[in-house]
């Protein structure tokens, strides 16, 4: 099966790259791609779309392309074990295209042990309880095609994985799940 790679961010085509995390206790690097299609999606928030989910697009869209996105992103067989502590987390992403605008993002997890996929079901997304903690990010300019840089890398994310696998149950080989959104956009 092919692997999937590419997220838009706002108007930006991006491709995802992967996530990484260093446990406190192992002092250990952990890279975890996308690997099926069908494990980033998008949700239109618009209520004119009802929720409509896309999960086999070539790309994803963050922000706006029309209507305001909700996208979801469910990492697979994480190798943290419960209440381990992590330093470290970010997603990085490649840049498809230049954006030069200002842009502010809201990113969460899945409150939740049960991720076995993201559904076509309208409102899959908005429907599954969210971390208490959020990271907000604006991202700087993308200024170059291709570009893997820190401008488009998100910021310590750490705080939400460890929300997610202090959960009573977690145990590794859990998948977890990453919501990223525009931050005027309204979330029901």
């Amino acid at each position: 099966m092919k692997t999937k790679l590419h997220v838009r961010l706002a108007m930006v085509l991006a491709s995802f790259f992967l996530f990484a995390c260093i446990v406190n206790a192992q002092q250990t690097h952990l890279r975890i791609p996308i690997v099926n299609k069908e494990d980033d999606a998008e949700e239109i928030l618009d209520p004119a779309f009802e929720g409509h989910m896309n999960l086999y697009s070539s790309a994803v869209d963050v922000g706006w392309d029309g209507q305001p996105r909700l996208v979801g992103m469910l990492f697979r067989d994480v190798q943290i074990y419960n209440g381990a502590t992590v330093d470290s987390a970010y997603i990085q992403f490649s840049a498809k295209k230049i954006r030069t605008s200002k842009l502010d993002l809201e990113i969460w997890g899945v409150d939740s042990l049960t991720q076995d996929s993201i559904r076509v079901t309208p409102y899959d997304l908005t429907r599954r309880d969210r971390t208490s903690v959020k990271v907000s990010w604006t991202p700087d300019d993308w200024l170059a095609i291709y570009d893997t840089l820190e401008a488009q890398r998100t910021p310590d994310l750490s705080t939400i994985i460890n929300e997610i696998v202090s959960l009573d149950g977690w145990v590794e080989g859990n998948n977890f799940t990453i919501l990223l959104t525009a931050a005027d956009s309204t979330i029901a």
